[in-house]
Parts: structure tokens; C-alpha cells; sequence
């Protein structure tokens, strides 16, 4: 992948489109691009494999900003990234066809809820943040908490069995937001 990125950076400086001195910044720009693509195409493999893409997606639908905003465990290595998440994915499909009874998922929620607003942002080494990005996180947090919350509450009472998978997506970022705070931490 370095390989890929230097020679589209080379041409692009060459070609005059970026200056010399940009290159870390595009480097980084591409990197991160490249590697979206990637795990995001990896998913939608993984989720056809499973027949369960349309689950996958529901879950998605609230894993991704919660993650984004909440943050968790994050791997060493781009390889180690891509597996776990890769596992991580597989791990949601498997869960997303496994179904117990509404009061089990009142219950997941409520605590996930606990356990987010508590932990949540969850910082790791490569994401030091400022008191006020804290509580700028925190906030959005605790937006899209509500509104998942809410959406899930209309599905329990109109009886929509999707509401199982958008709980499976904020218990599985609640893993990893637990993974990053207290067990990875103790490892390290």
C-alpha cells in the first residue's frame, strides 16, 4: 500500500496538482481512504457470506457514529486493525441472527446506555483528547443515544423485529468501548 501511495503521490506532485511539501498530508488523506474502502468492502463480503447484510447494515446504522464519536478499542497495526474488525463484523452477523425475548434487550440497552455515558469518549494512543473535546463528544454521544433509543422504542411498540439488530450495534461498540477503557489498558 505505501508502494500505491507514493507513486499516486510522485505523479501528483509531478503533474503539478499538489505541492511537495502537502505530501504528508495527502499521504495520510490517502492511507486513511484506501483503507475505508478496504474494511467497508471486506464487510459487505463478510455480510453476503452470512446472508445477513441487511442486519449488518441496520447495525451499522448506529455502530458507525457511535463509534466514531465514542471511540474504543483501536489495534496496533494496520493488519491487527483489519482482522479484528474483521472478526468484529463476524461476530455482529453471528449475534444479529440470534434472538431472545424483548425484556432481554430492554435490559442490554439500558445497561449499554449506563456503560456508554459513563466510559464514553474512550481515548487510546492515538486519540488524546482536549477537556472540551470531551465534552464535545459526550454531547454528540448522547444525541445519538436518544435518537437510537427513541427509534428502537417505536420499534418495540409497533412490534418491528429490526430494533434487535440496531441493540446488537450499540452493544457491540459498548464491547469495544469497554475493551478500550479497562481491559486493554491493564495489558498494556
Amino acid at each position: 500500500m505505501d508502494k500505491i501511495i507514493n507513486l499516486l503521490l510522485h505523479n501528483l506532485v509531478l503533474h503539478k496538482c499538489i505541492s511537495e511539501d502537502d505530501c504528508d498530508v495527502f499521504y495520510f488523506g490517502l492511507e486513511c481512504s484506501i483503507l475505508k474502502v478496504l474494511h467497508y468492502i471486506s464487510y459487505i463480503v463478510i455480510g453476503f457470506m452470512t446472508n445477513s447484510i441487511v442486519s449488518l447494515l441496520i447495525s451499522a446504522s448506529v455502530m458507525i457514529p457511535l463509534r466514531k464519536n465514542g471511540g474504543g478499542y483501536h489495534a496496533n497495526t494496520r493488519t491487527r486493525c483489519y482482522l479484528f474488525s474483521c472478526m468484529y463484523v463476524i461476530l455482529t452477523c453471528v449475534i444479529n441472527k440470534v434472538f431472545f425475548s424483548m425484556i432481554i434487550y430492554i435490559i442490554v440497552l439500558l445497561l449499554c446506555n449506563v456503560v456508554i455515558f459513563v466510559v464514553a469518549p474512550v481515548e487510546n494512543k492515538n486519540r488524546n483528547l482536549s477537556r472540551e473535546e470531551v465534552d464535545y463528544f459526550k454531547r454528540k454521544i448522547i444525541i445519538i443515544l436518544i435518537l437510537s433509543d427513541l427509534v428502537i422504542s417505536i420499534m418495540f411498540f409497533l412490534e418491528n423485529k429490526l430494533y434487535v439488530y440496531l441493540v446488537n450495534g450499540i452493544f457491540m461498540v459498548t464491547l469495544l468501548m469497554v475493551l478500550g477503557k479497562f481491559i486493554i489498558e491493564r495489558v498494556n
